[in-house]
């Protein structure tokens, strides 16, 4: 990416099932990180799920073609495929899936009005609504329902970049502070019952589950000035 996202983040690692549809997103501040986020996610999802990657399919980046990447796949008996050079047809669910996370980004960060810095979190927050909508592909069931047998609840999903009012403890607050503290609703937090949240204030993100949302604010949204009209002569 052009411009590092919050936490210093400059590359996006997106593993894709070909079976569910399901994505996952991760974010590497080098591209060198990249087997060692391939390994967490194949240790994290094969015990999570209980059965075991049987193939990998990527493009002939140096990133996926590396003697250390390939000891890898072949001490846990995954078959390799790469697509041809300058062919990212071959590779086709990945790269469609890639242009879908992130014009989803963009609309909602752009909508959200809020700056390019913005981008994994919009990405990652493109990516947990992707699995957890209807494809064709799968008979119109969700990534999600695939992958563990359930419909997902999405109750909790609300607007990127609305309003959200953040309770404070009263442990951690005098008698004369609000009870809340305006922030801004920012994305889902990975693992966890909670939201992630942008407080301007500090500029750091925050992790909160005690939260009053206002979806009709978008606080970071300039409103257009109507145009200025000469009076008559």
């Amino acid at each position: 990416m052009a411009v590092n996202a919050i936490g210093g983040y400059r590359h996006t690692c997106v593993f894709t099932c070909g079976g569910t549809r399901y994505v996952w997103v991760y974010y590497l501040k080098s591209k060198d990180q990249t087997l060692r986020t391939f390994q967490t996610f194949i240790a994290w999802i094969e015990k999570l799920t209980g059965r075991t990657i049987r193939k990998f399919r990527s493009d002939r980046g140096g990133e996926f073609t590396s003697a250390a990447f390939d000891e890898f796949l072949a001490e846990h008996g995954i078959t390799r495929e790469t697509s041809a050079p300058y062919t990212p047809q071959q590779n086709g669910l990945a790269e469609r899936m890639n242009q879908t996370i992130l014009g989803g980004a963009k609309s909602m960060r752009v909508h959200a009005g809020l700056s390019e810095g913005f981008w994994a979190e919009a990405m990652m927050t493109a990516s947990h609504i992707l699995n957890r909508s209807p494809r064709r592909s799968l008979h119109w069931k969700t990534p999600h329902e695939m992958l563990f047998g359930r419909t997902p609840d999405i109750r909790y999903l609300r607007v990127f970049g609305c309003r959200a009012w953040v309770h404070i403890p009263k442990d951690q607050r005098t008698k004369w502070k609000p009870n809340s503290v305006p922030m801004i609703f920012v994305g889902y937090e990975p693992g966890s019952k909670a939201y992630r949240l942008w407080d301007p204030t500090t500029r750091s993100i925050k992790i909160s589950a005690a939260i009053k949302f206002d979806e009709t604010q978008l606080p970071c949204k300039s409103t257009p000035k109507p145009p200025v009209t000469g009076g008559e002569g």
